[in-house]
């Protein structure tokens, strides 16, 4: 009822609202009840439990989607709720449905029935099945309401048109969020013979006196107390009792959300007031318009990329009843889409990890996000246009089909969103793509917004670290040296104490050269807190390769059985750069290397001449003139990929023990400062290459 949407909202705007006030007034609103356990019990949610109470159904949905789900239904409302009311007086189905409840809870409690709640709530839902009917049968259903005479009536008329009554309608509704529920059944026999009831369990009972005495008439009434009497035993002024109170209820209800129900409006097959095309392409935008404004609004406050998708989630459901979505994120750097899903729980299933290669001309998912465009897997019945995985999808969803959805921002690839549905569930989206691609845009924009602040964090996170670290090994290799100063001062007084001729002296020389080593490594770490500047001058590539594999050759690889294979390019003999800077990239790098193959491997040193447009990041200044590329690769296991999204920030490292993950952090640091760029590919069966480019002059 319009009246208990809008208390609704406005509760759900009120920033003193509680759970208890949420779902105080849904439980007065047949329809609303319904639609909020049904999203409840959905098992996109993975809800472990059952769950049957409205107050339960709020808590687990959350303010955010209680609110979507009322402001969404307040607007469909606004352009639906006069023609279905002049198909079925839809304030009378209302107090008839409240008068039922709350009749059903007193009866309960007069009974000591334990869930007096759960009574509440099957009365209230008894007559659900008609809603359902007339909501996807229209003109027929309310021919039909209007033709039958009784109940038996209407029953036999809806069995024929149908094949089912309103009765098995509604339960089914409710056995969809438990099986088992006994509510199902309360909604199953409540126009049954009274002599089948009697010996039905309590609850069906409840519901089916309930039923008997909510109707307006008093004949009806009458009949109510003698089926009262002979279902519980209560006497005339017990039943008075109970539905005087009951009534009472319903009218403090109807006055606090003024809805009238004394006088039913005239009922017309034909619906409401005509419209103009015109007036209705108008409302239907506004409409549009209207219903993703609450969703913009949670996007906006969504502070990261699983909020952000779990909003999606929750908005597909409310906005289009799509149940089951996927969602696959495209990674620039691999050019593959990867499925992910906002939950800790197992809801992502199997497609969380999943790559799709982006250009896989065979992927119904894959040509979406190529071609820019919704792709469904019901236009083209040709099982050839879907992938193994894809059908697993299928599959996976309990679904007819899919429906891919691309996410895009302007010209950059965002992912794409893979809907589960029917085919007929797929016909109904079709009529709503205006509202869908706004709906889309919205989403797409929110989830590259949060990468690209993702990025600005990392950097950010990363230059703090540096700077820490650069404070602190300052500090270090300042104190370093004063002690180490101070040692080889008493070295020097020790040996001036001993004769010429004393063996020990030697072995004073040789602690003070060590201890000069000391000195140079901490002198290193200390200029680790320096800015730099970059002495640059011609340096022989030849020579410096053959300078560094000797030392390493002995020190790091030839312990290790790993074999360097040097291959330089002939047309690049000279680079002009920090001599020594270089240096230090190369030995990390081939430090690296021969780190992630304890048990032997082979290490390929090459570089060659390349033109330097074909690079990123390099100066515009040096733009048009040659690059020097350098590899060092290694055919050993590979990077981990929690390690390689953030190789080359600080303190981020695979190898454990003493390692402190700043090694690759200050190559990356030096290349830049060379004027130079540093990639990577790495993979568990091709090992790791690392890729520098750098000015030749």
């Amino acid at each position: 009822m319009p009246g208990v949407l809008l208390k609704l909202v406005e509760r759900c705007t009120s920033e003193d609202s509680t759970i208890e006030d949420l779902s105080g007034i849904i439980s007065i609103d047949p329809a609303l009840c319904a639609r909020t356990i049904h999203m409840a019990n959905s098992p996109y949610r993975g809800v472990q439990e059952t769950i049957t109470s409205v107050a339960k159904a709020v808590a687990r949905l959350g303010e955010d989607a209680i609110k979507n789900l009322a402001t969404t239904t307040l607007v469909r409302q606004a352009f639906g709720y006069s023609r279905w009311n002049s198909l079925m007086n839809l304030p009378l189905f209302w107090r008839e449905s409240l008068l039922c409840a709350s009749i059903a809870r007193r009866v309960a409690q007069k009974t000591s029935y334990p869930r007096p709640e759960e009574a509440f709530l099957a009365g209230l839902l008894r007559e659900i099945g008609k809603l359902l009917l007339l909501v996807n049968f229209s003109e027929e259903y309310a021919a039909i309401l209007q033709d039958a005479v009784d109940d038996s009536g209407l029953l036999v008329r809806e069995k024929e048109r149908f094949g089912v009554t309103h009765c098995e309608v509604g339960s089914w509704l409710i056995r969809q969020w438990d099986p088992k529920s006994l509510m199902a059944d309360a909604v199953l026999y409540h126009h049954e013979p009274r002599e089948r009831i009697l010996d039905a369990f309590p609850l069906v009972k409840i519901v089916y006196v309930s039923h008997a005495l909510c109707q307006m008439d008093s004949t009806r009434l009458l009949a109510g107390v003698n089926i009262v009497r002979a279902m519980f035993g209560f006497g005339p002024s017990q039943v008075e009792e109970i539905v005087s109170a009951a009534n009472q209820e319903v009218a403090q209800v109807a006055k606090s959300f003024d809805i009238q129900t004394k006088e039913p409006p005239v009922l017309s097959v034909e619906g409401g007031e005509k419209r103009s095309d015109k007036q209705k392409d108008l409302l239907y935008e506004v409409r549009d318009v209207s219903l993703l404004s609450g969703t913009l609004q949670n996007l906006l406050r969504a502070d990261c990329r699983d909020a952000v998708l779990c909003v999606v989630e929750q908005s597909l459901q409310i906005l289009f009843h799509v149940e089951k979505v996927f969602f696959f994120l495209y990674i620039p750097e691999k050019d593959v889409l990867v499925g992910v899903s906002p939950h800790r729980d197992d809801r992502g299933g199997p497609i969380t990890g999943l790559e799709i290669a982006a250009q896989n001309d065979r992927s119904l998912i894959a040509r979406s996000l190529s071609k820019r465009m919704f792709l469904d897997s019901f236009s083209h019945p040709d099982p050839v246009t879907m992938t193994i995985a894809e059908e697993q999808i299928v599959h996976l969803a309990g679904t007819e089909g899919i429906l891919c959805i691309p996410m895009l921002v302007r010209d950059q690839n965002v992912g794409v969103m893979v809907a589960g549905t029917s085919e007929s569930q797929f016909l109904r989206l079709t009529g709503k793509v205006k509202l869908l691609n706004m709906f889309v845009n919205h989403a797409a924009t929110s989830l590259h917004v949060e990468k690209m602040k993702k990025g600005a964090t990392r950097k950010t996170d990363t230059s703090q670290q540096l700077d820490s670290a650069a404070t602190m090994a300052h500090k270090i290799g300042h104190e370093v040296n004063n002690r180490l100063g101070i040692m080889k001062n008493y070295i020097k007084i020790l040996g001036m104490k001993l004769p010429e001729e004393d063996s020990a002296l030697g072995e004073l020389k040789i602690i003070s050269e060590e201890i000069d080593r000391v000195s140079q490594i901490a002198d290193q770490l200390s200029d680790f807190a320096r800015e730099k500047v970059r002495q640059h001058a011609p340096v022989s590539i030849e020579d410096l390769f053959s300078g560094l594999l000797k030392i390493l050759d002995v020190s790091i690889l030839r312990p290790k059985n790993i074999v360097t294979h040097l291959s330089l390019d002939g047309r690049a003999t000279q680079i002009v750069t920090d001599e020594d800077a270089l240096k230090q990239v190369l030995i990390n790098l081939i430090k690296n290397a021969a780190e992630a193959m304890p048990h032997g491997g082979n290490i390929h040193l090459r570089t060659k001449r390349i033109p330097l447009p074909v690079t990123l990041g390099i100066d515009d200044t040096v733009k048009g003139s040659w690059g020097l590329e350098i590899t060092v690769s290694d055919d050993g296991p590979g990077i981990p990929d929690h390690i390689k999204s953030r190789l080359f920030e600080a303190y981020n490292t695979s190898k454990g023990g003493d390692h402190s993950g700043l090694g690759l952090s200050i190559v990356h640091n030096i290349v830049e400062e060379l004027n130079g760029t540093i990639s990577c590919e790495s993979s568990r069966d091709r090992g790791t290459i690392f890729r520098i480019v750098l000015p030749l002059t």
